[in-house]
């Protein structure tokens, strides 16, 4: 009975462990949902909080400064791919803006959608409680780009400020460290995020920041979340496990199969920026 008794002991401390299930990715809709409506519009905002919000979603949106210094959503440096204007973003005024119809790419989309200011995002964000992770266009080549990071960033906690949006909904993301340093210069509980791409522009394919470089600028700036292109040639498990290990959280961009979906889940990725909400949501249950 004893010798039985220690060998049954014996078993239980050599048995690995139970693992508890890996808790599922956080979900963040691109462009406020470009799968289902004009991207970066009240409307796609509205439609993923229609569908997705009671699952916690979080709105993840582009913004970048007009002529007069007005905040808008957009991604493009210019306005000619997403609407029926044309120009620079930052060549125009905000009344320019107002009159072009942000829904030109969806012809099922039922309703003229304007260029949206942030601010009105903001304010309809705050009293619905939506959760936003708003990136600061700042990339060099681009005509809005800002080499100290200062401008938008200035412009958009002032907005944070007036506004009373709360900082715990709010994730400010760049591919510009500078000017997550001056977000976190103008308050430091600002969470932050840093973006870098598997490509660099005007680079061949394939070349770009790597993700581990990702992982450790975040930590050595004491950045939130380090948010690599999933399609980094670095970028693997062990990627996520040094973030966690620096203390930094782990969110990839941009995944909208289920089989990727399901890697980052059991690597213990933080979260996944998707086009597909809907495919994130049943991918993870």
């Amino acid at each position: 009975m004893f010798v039985t008794a220690v060998a049954l002991a014996v078993g239980a401390l050599s048995a690995p462990p139970a693992r508890a299930a890996l808790p599922a990715p956080v979900v963040y809709a691109h462009r406020g949902g470009a799968g289902y409506a004009p991207e970066n519009t009240l409307g796609a905002l509205r439609k993923t909080d229609t569908l997705f919000g009671d699952r916690g979603v979080w709105m993840e949106l582009d913004t970048q400064a007009t002529q007069d210094n007005v905040l808008v959503v957009m991604h493009d440096d210019t306005v000619d791919r997403t609407t029926n204007c044309t120009g620079a973003v930052n060549s125009l005024t905000y009344a320019q803006l107002e009159p072009c119809n942000a829904a030109v790419n969806d012809p099922g989309w039922p309703d003229f959608e304007p260029v949206p200011a942030l601010e009105q995002v903001m304010i309809e964000a705050r009293d619905k409680g939506w959760r936003l992770a708003i990136e600061i266009k700042d990339i060099p080549g681009e005509s809005n780009f800002d080499p100290t990071g200062n401008k938008v960033a200035t412009l958009l906690i002032a907005l944070v400020r007036n506004t009373g949006f709360p900082l715990n909904d709010l994730i400010v993301q760049s591919f510009w460290p500078l000017t997550l340093n001056s977000m976190k210069r103008l308050n430091r509980n600002v969470q932050t995020l840093l973006l870098t791409s598997s490509t660099l522009p005007s680079a061949p394919q394939g070349i770009g920041i790597p993700a581990t470089l990702n992982v450790v600028y975040t930590k050595l700036n004491s950045f939130t979340i380090a948010s690599p292109d999933y399609k980094t040639k670095d970028f693997s498990k062990l990627t996520v496990t040094l973030a966690h290990l620096l203390g930094r959280k782990l969110v990839a961009w941009t995944v909208d199969d289920a089989a990727t979906m399901n890697t980052l889940r059991s690597w213990a990725a933080d979260g996944v920026i998707t086009n597909r909400p809907d495919i994130a949501y049943a991918t993870y249950g």
